[in-house]
């Protein structure tokens, strides 16, 4: 992951914008992703970004490391829970 993607998802988070970015997940499949984002976290994967995914319209947690092509929307979002992403 490089530097402009995770400024994109901090300040995203930090102005509860919509982030929409590629994944490739760890079977290697591609998809495209709009979410709220809320939280970095660590674990044996990596870091991850836990997020509410609009298109599977639930929470999901994504390596930093498969996400690409990172975009703020502009369009802004009612928080389903606390943001503890710090810009």
């Amino acid at each position: 992951m490089n530097e402009d993607t995770r400024e994109n998802i901090v300040s995203a988070a930090s102005n509860q914008e919509l982030l929409v970015f590629d994944y490739v997940d760890r079977k290697g499949v591609a998809s495209a992703r709009e979410v709220e984002p809320y939280e970095f976290r660590s674990s044996a994967e990596g870091e991850l970004l836990v997020a509410y995914d609009r298109g599977r319209q639930d929470y999901r947690s994504f390596r930093l490391s498969g996400i690409s092509g990172t975009k703020r929307t502009g369009i802004r979002f009612q928080p389903r829970r606390p943001i503890s992403i710090a810009a």
